[in-house]
């Protein structure tokens, strides 16, 4: 996913709704020939979704720390949970995204598999919008 042209920053409103209310805070938009690399904080967590034709990965810093890559084959992530550090594979259901001139709509799922902790589905809608639209 990594592109060596330079990108250029465009600061977007993103709004992020998954099991919890929808949160609305700044981020920073940066765009390449192969997709684009979107970053924002949500309290004391740092977020940075970078997609491309073959990939999506969801990273996470801070208080919730996790590394999860969708494509088309299973992948696996290991994750800090209530039983400890675990091994999940990941399954992706859904990596859609739709761009229009105001901003962009980024829909996830997958499922998460564990022996220990069995199947966790879940799903992340992510709406960007551009400030200058």
């Amino acid at each position: 996913m990594e592109n060596p042209l330079p990108r250029s920053v465009i600061p977007v409103a993103v709004t992020v709704a998954s099991d919890k209310e929808p949160v609305t805070v700044d981020g920073e938009l940066m765009q390449s020939a192969s997709g684009f690399t979107l970053e924002f904080s949500v309290k004391h967590d740092r977020f940075t979704v970078a997609h491309d034709g073959v990939a999506t990965r969801i990273k996470a810093d801070g208080d919730m720390s996790y590394d999860i890559e969708l494509k088309a084959e299973d992948t696996s992530t290991v994750l800090s949970t209530p039983f400890g550090m675990v091994r999940f594979a990941v399954r992706t259901l859904m990596r859609d995204v739709v761009s229009t001139d105001s901003g962009m709509k980024i829909q996830l799922k997958y499922i998460l598999a564990s022996d220990a902790a069995g199947e966790i589905e879940r799903t992340v809608d992510i709406s960007v919008r551009f400030f200058n639209k």
